[in-house]
C-alpha cells in the first residue's frame, strides 16, 4: 500500500482530532500542520497566557486548511484545462 495514500487518509480522519488539540494543545495543533515557526510562536502565547495560544492555534490551522483547499481547487481547474 502507498504510503502517501494512508498518510493522507489518517490525517483526513485525524481532523476532528486537530480540534481537540486546538482546544488542549495548542501549539501540537500548529506542528501537525508543519507550520515550525508559527509552533514557537504558539508555544510562548501558550505559556504566557493559554487563551491567545488558542486563538493563535485556531487562526493558524484555518489557514492551513484553506491554504489546502484552495491548492485542491488549483489543481482541478488545471485537469480541467488539460483535457
Amino acid at each position: 500500500m502507498d504510503t502517501e495514500y494512508v498518510y493522507v487518509n489518517i490525517c483526513r480522519k485525524g481532523a476532528l482530532n486537530v480540534r481537540y488539540l486546538l482546544c488542549f494543545i495548542p501549539p501540537l495543533a500548529i506542528l501537525s500542520c508543519g507550520k515550525f515557526g508559527q509552533f514557537f510562536l504558539s508555544c510562548i502565547l501558550t505559556v504566557c497566557l493559554y487563551v491567545p495560544g488558542v486563538i493563535h492555534a485556531i487562526l493558524v490551522v484555518n489557514a492551513y486548511k484553506a491554504d489546502k483547499r484552495t491548492d485542491r481547487i488549483v489543481q482541478a481547474i488545471e485537469r480541467g484545462r488539460a483535457q
